[in-house]
């Protein structure tokens, strides 16, 4: 998952105005067995509007691939928690 926020990232790069944005903020989402986006929240964000870009972000790249079966055994949904940085 980190793989596709940090892909994601360089295609899109966070923008304000006609400038890039510099920031950071933590990011908490949750995913469901299926693959969904459950929830999706930030904290510590430089600005809002970079706390806005990295909502938009996760929540572009839902759906997630669906869990597998040996996961599906052991949780019905993970919460993942990471840093963007830009």
């Amino acid at each position: 998952m980190k793989a596709r926020i940090d892909h994601a990232i360089l295609a899109d790069p966070p923008k304000r105005a006609e400038s890039f944005m510099k920031g950071s903020t933590v990011v908490k989402f949750t995913v469901s067995e299926s693959g969904a986006l459950e929830s999706v929240s930030t904290e510590q964000a430089t600005s809002p509007e970079f706390a806005q870009y990295a909502v938009r972000l996760v929540s572009s790249l839902a759906p997630f691939e669906p869990f597998s079966a040996e996961m599906k055994k052991r949780t019905d949904r993970i919460e993942v928690v990471t840093r963007i940085e830009y």
